[in-house]
């Protein structure tokens, strides 16, 4: 939009002033009360441009006050820092002097200072010796600031003119800004270096404002501006429907964002609601919007009581970038796709052969692989029951390679292969899974080791009776609740057990092998497997308690069978925990293991990163002197006694 011309003032003071201040359109203005505040608020007047000679009579009127927008092309540029900014010099001279410095190097160097009303802001004015594209010199001087990481924020640090968002069918407008120095406004103009007020007076101010504008390096802001015009992306404005909830997103994130860490846990919440509002309100992406997220988060309400990430809140805030922009945009601007997420996702998968799938089956086989492994070599062997068995897996998976795996991927047929009772036990061992569903859909599952009377002869055609056999039949079969040791396949030497209880046979022949087997001796290839008790029983030593508690028993058996049922008595106690594990706090001691040894490469990875050591095998062994540490300070005896073997071991 063209500046507006017209007859100037007869003052050569005001000729001057509308000779710099040109653009009339969308002139804000506002009512002042005997004090010299704001008796109104704004109001933009769009029915008509201000004339020079109207715009000077209002700029002298002490009762009103009056600001202008920009057109096109501007000789001038502001920065607004409010009182209560950290930008502000009474809050940080420091920061303060940066942002002066940022602007140096687009080559704006000469600068006036006042305080824009009795608020104690300050406007910081730069003037230049010929006008130059509005929008091009906003987004250049953004830029400088944003790279040297000051952001550009309502309330903290705002340029006139700003970079506004464009629309074809209706064009947008520059914010407006009061103009300087207006009577009874506590306007003053500061001294450059002690910020103190030193005049009121509009004809020094402009006699200063043609001074400062020969002093531009225009050469390198014209250099700035074609550099920065290059890397924006332009920012559109929707007529839809959805633009009238834009102002209410804003403000709730603004809320969200403004209250910050009212208690623990609230870090990814707040630094996602930060990096969106960077994004799609403030246009950032990558190093600026990292920024942004990190300045306004360190910044932030009880950010240094509550916040348990202040360690490596950089990172998360990087982390938090890349997030965001791929997830959300700036707002009213074009999106980077421009087709439907299916439509995306159909021509990717058809162009792209995808073994992700195959991938993910693979690393879970190794990792039940690497758990199971590690439990049978530090604990001795397997849990006996199904269920306790897959909490042991996925814990032991998750210590080691800090991924866990799903109770449905372990009973996949190839998985059971790797852990299951019934696919390392051998063909004699009989195992039934039952399975039990819940509302949620979750399994539990239990072994059966009851022989029903109607599957005897099935049993029996498997297994011919071993009477007329020269080889004793083996122990396991005679006996109610004997614990057989399993053989893994293919010579793999697991060390798992798994309990069997079975009925005693209720025909003669069966009773009858059964006494035989007492009387003979053991053989040499069960005695490795042999508990001594049952030795004792084979060699005909039983005590009187022990073969009257059987013999109770072989009755109770052969009466349940005689009667065609099987009792639920007969069935193992899924709750009766002890006689299945190892020792009695099995899990507790596992649970102790795994979470000491976590703390232990923690605290490993901490010492090697304090004393500069890098090489896996040194860190290793620092970990391995923690760890015994940890496990002896436990007091638990079989941490301790893991410790004493290894020393032994390697001492």
């Amino acid at each position: 939009m063209k500046n507006q011309r017209g007859a100037l003032p007869k003052d050569p003071i005001g000729v001057k002033f509308c000779q710099i201040f040109t653009h009339g359109w969308n002139f804000i203005q506002a009512k002042l009360d005997s004090l010299g505040y704001l008796a109104r608020s704004w109001t933009t007047e769009t029915r008509y441009p201000i004339q020079p000679r109207n715009l000077w009579n209002k700029f002298k009127d002490p009762n009103q006050i009056v600001g202008l927008r920009f057109g096109s092309s501007t000789n001038y540029l502001v920065l607004d820092i409010d009182r209560h900014s950290i930008y502000h010099p009474k809050r940080s001279l420091k920061k303060y002097k940066e942002i002066l410095h940022a602007l140096e190097d687009v080559g704006l160097v000469r600068y006036i200072v006042i305080q824009s009303s009795y608020s104690e802001g300050i406007h910081i004015y730069f003037f230049l010796p010929e006008k130059v594209s509005t929008f091009k010199l906003a987004v250049a001087v953004q830029n400088a600031l944003e790279d040297n990481g000051y952001y550009v924020k309502k309330g903290q640090l705002e340029i006139f003119p700003n970079v506004k968002a464009y629309n074809k069918k209706c064009p947008t407008n520059y914010n407006g800004i009061r103009l300087p120095l207006q009577p009874n406004t506590g306007s003053f103009i500061l001294d450059d270096d002690s910020l103190a007020p030193i005049s009121d007076s509009i004809e020094e101010f402009l006699n200063m404002a043609e001074s400062t504008a020969q002093q531009q390096d225009l050469e390198t802001l014209k250099e700035a501006i074609a550099s920065a015009k290059k890397k924006h992306k332009p920012r559109f404005v929707s007529n839809g429907a959805s633009q009238n909830k834009v102002p209410e997103w804003e403000k709730d994130l603004l809320a969200r964002i403004n209250e910050g860490w009212t208690a623990k846990g609230q870090t990814n919440d707040l630094l996602k609601d930060i990096a969106c509002h960077g994004v799609v309100f403030k246009g950032f992406e990558g190093d600026p919007l990292t920024r942004y997220i990190y300045e306004t988060a360190i910044h932030s309400p009880g950010y240094r009581r509550w916040c348990r990430h202040q360690h490596e809140i950089h990172k998360r805030c990087q982390e938090w970038a890349r997030c965001a922009e791929k997830y959300w945009t700036c707002l009213y601007s074009r999106p980077s796709r421009y087709e439907t997420y299916r439509k995306m996702w159909d021509k990717q998968t058809a162009n792209k052969n995808n073994n992700v799938n195959e991938k993910r089956h693979t690393e879970a086989l190794e990792r039940t692989r690497q758990a199971v492994d590690w439990i049978i070599k530090t604990l001795g062997e397997l849990p006996k029951l199904v269920e306790e068995r897959i909490k042991a897996i996925c814990k032991a998976a998750k210590e080691l390679t800090n991924k866990t795996i799903s109770r449905k991927t372990l009973y996949k047929n190839e998985f059971k292969e790797i852990w299951h009772p019934a696919y390392l036990n051998s063909d004699s061992t009989e195992v039934t899974e039952k399975k039990a569903s819940d509302n949620n859909n979750s399994e539990s599952f239990y072994t059966s080791d009851v022989v029903c009377e109607n599957q005897k002869e099935e049993k029996e055609a498997k297994c011919p009776a071993e009477k007329d056999s020269p080889t004793p039949r083996p122990i396991y079969e005679g006996f109610v609740g004997i614990s057989k040791p399993l053989e893994a396949p293919q010579g793999r030497r697991e060390g798992l057990e798994i309990s069997i209880n079975r009925g005693v046979r209720g025909d003669d022949s069966s009773r009858a092998t059964s006494e035989k087997s007492k009387n003979e001796p053991v053989s040499p290839e069960f005695a490795e497997n042999v508990p001594r008790k049952e030795k004792d029983r084979l060699n005909g030593q039983e005590t009187p308690a022990e073969g009257k508690k059987s013999e109770e028993l072989h009755q109770d058996k052969n009466s349940s069978l005689a009667a065609g049922n099987c009792s639920q008595s007969d069935r193992p106690d899924p709750n009766n925990q002890q006689s299945s594990l190892p020792y009695p706090n099995f899990f507790q001691v596992l649970k102790l293991r795994i979470e000491l040894t976590v703390k232990a490469r923690k605290m490993a990875e901490l010492e090697a990163a304090e004393r500069g050591i890098k090489s896996k095998d040194s860190i290793e062994a620092i970990k391995r002197r923690i760890l015994n540490e940890l496990f002896r300070e436990s007091g638990e005896p079989v941490l301790i006694a893991e410790v004493e073997k290894w020393e032994d071991e390697n001492f």
